[in-house]
């Protein structure tokens, strides 16, 4: 083998070990990160660490974007410095949450966006975690667990576990029947879910309107109250009266059995009158509006028991009716023999009353 076939292997080899090296500190140790070369950086506030530790994940929407570059004391709790390496636009407006990823506790930052548009997260921005969305402390669940397993009176648990057993004793038959209907119902419930959601998101208007109103409500219900008590002060009254309805309902009852008839006919007649004042309802209506004056006008008249009234001669107020007459020939006061009675001519003036202005019952 040729020095100069040396040269070039080795050479090729050291090429590709750096190419190979360079991609996994890129890819897996982060070393662009960690020398400020890749990624933005934020500043997350929270009362405690909750778990969180240095490098752990950062995900937004369960996808990875970066890691938790340093964690140290803040002046209100603790301050954690997250780089944000991936590409993804995530907006300012964003819910900072401490999750746990498996059973031992391992702790990491979700973000999740609380509204669509917005600015986005930049270099140098703050976000803030509250309490609530910290994990409950390990020792708090803990002492939580010893303090209600210590509340738990054991012989009566005792009691409680062989009632159950006794009362469960030879009835797998009656359970596993009862286990299938439960499942049948589940079932159904899973198939009209969407009515059910539509039915809970509509009722918060109703219940709304239900508080609105409450206080009508309340007043409602001390009406309702007010009223039985009446009621029940009542009593005696109310059981007389219910004591003596039977006997009037006979009475009633004979009653009209015996005007029957008559009261047929009776209501026959109000028919026909009430046809006749059907179509004059806007005479009628005029006449009682006129009433109220001309029954002060007689009441003003008659006092003292005199009438006092007064006879005006209005001979030609208003001036009598002369339209329609034109084609007539005018007889002298003195002529006294027979003439034509004419029919065919009337008053045509239309601001005469007349029997022509009549209304035109056709039925």
């Amino acid at each position: 083998m040729s020095a100069l076939r040396l040269r070039l292997q080795i050479t090729a080899f050291v090429v590709i070990a750096a190419l190979g090296i360079t991609y996994v500190a890129a890819t897996y140790v982060g070393v662009p990160r960690l020398v400020g070369l890749a990624g933005y950086h934020v500043t997350v506030e929270m009362p405690r660490a909750g778990g969180l530790f240095q490098n752990a994940e950062v995900t937004y929407r369960g996808v990875p974007v970066g890691r938790v570059e340093e964690m140290r004391a803040g002046p209100e709790g603790v301050r954690a410095e997250v780089v944000i390496t991936s590409d993804i636009d995530i907006p300012r407006a964003v819910e900072v949450l401490v999750r746990t990823r498996s059973a031992i506790g391992e702790q990491y930052l979700d973000l999740r966006p609380t509204e669509a548009g917005g600015r986005s997260l930049v270099d140098g921005d703050t976000l803030t975690v509250t309490e609530e969305r910290l994990p409950i402390p390990l020792e708090d669940l803990m002492g939580d667990l010893v303090a209600f397993n210590e509340s738990v009176p054991t012989r009566d648990l005792r009691r409680v576990v062989t009632e159950l057993y006794d009362a469960t004793q030879g009835t797998g038959d009656d359970l596993r029947v009862l286990l299938d209907a439960s499942s049948g119902l589940v079932r159904h419930a899973s198939d009209g879910f969407a009515a059910t959601s539509s039915l809970i998101h509509k009722g918060e208007a109703v219940l709304r309107t239900q508080v609105e109103n409450s206080d009508h409500i309340r007043s409602f219900s001390a009406d309702l109250r007010l009223i039985a008590e009446t009621l029940a002060a009542s009593d005696r009254s109310i059981d007389d009266l219910i004591s003596r309805a039977p006997g009037a309902a006979r009475q009633f009852g004979r009653l009209i059995t015996e005007i029957g008839a008559p009261l047929s006919g009776l209501f026959g007649d109000l028919l026909t009158l009430n046809g006749v004042l059907a179509s004059r309802r806007a005479e009628i209506a005029d006449v009682l509006g006129r009433a109220p004056y001309v029954i002060d006008a007689y009441s003003s008249a008659l006092q003292g028991g005199f009438l006092r009234m007064g006879l005006v001669a209005n001979v030609t107020d208003p001036v009598p009716c002369t339209t329609g007459y034109g084609e007539t020939a005018r007889r002298e006061g003195l002529e006294t023999s027979d003439g034509r009675l004419r029919t065919d001519v009337r008053c045509q003036s239309p601001l005469v009353r007349g029997a022509s202005g009549a209304p035109n019952d056709e039925r």
